[in-house]
């Protein structure tokens, strides 16, 4: 049996409210249990995740997990104000024990609509294995748009590269 794990940091620079989503994203994520959340979504969180069952507040945020039961991010967020800019801020989002890439990537769109119609974010994720197993190393990339996340792996550029030498 081996461990397989993805690994990743993002750094960013988004506005005050938007890095405060984030944070309040991060924060219900670590927080639950089987009960739930121990607070309420914020109105403007609930504005851009709204509940996908009535009496469940966040059960909106839970949709952007691969497993809406377990919402983990697999990383930890650090929020900076920037001195020179107090109406900004420089967000890290990076690896704990399991990036999850999709979840982080819809949050980051949903949270960051505004910084992204400026400019897309990018990142770079590795995939890692405990044991020397053949196809369980690799990686990705991710960019965000206001619009759209677009993904590609290490494993098809791979293909295309092998392809091409044949």
């Amino acid at each position: 049996m081996a461990d397989c794990y993805t690994q990743a940091s993002v750094v960013f620079t988004t506005c005050a409210f938007e890095a405060a989503l984030l944070e309040e994203a991060f924060l219900a994520a670590r927080d639950w249990d089987d009960d739930g959340v121990s607070f309420a979504p914020s109105p403007r969180f609930l504005d851009l995740f709204p509940p996908t069952r009535p009496a469940a507040p966040w059960s909106g945020l839970q949709a952007i997990f691969d497993d809406p039961d377990y919402p983990t991010f697999g990383a930890k967020i650090e929020v900076e104000e920037i001195a020179d800019s107090p109406r900004l801020r420089r967000v890290t989002i990076y690896s704990l024990t399991n990036f999850q890439v999709g979840a982080i990537c819809s949050l980051i769109r949903i949270c960051c609509a505004a910084s992204l119609i400026i400019r897309p974010i990018g990142f770079e994720y590795a995939m890692t294995c405990s044991k020397a197993l053949p196809g369980q190393f690799g990686g990705g990339w991710c960019v965000i748009a206001a619009d759209t996340i677009e993904t590609g792996c290490t494993s098809d550029a791979l293909a295309a590269a092998l392809g091409q030498a044949s």
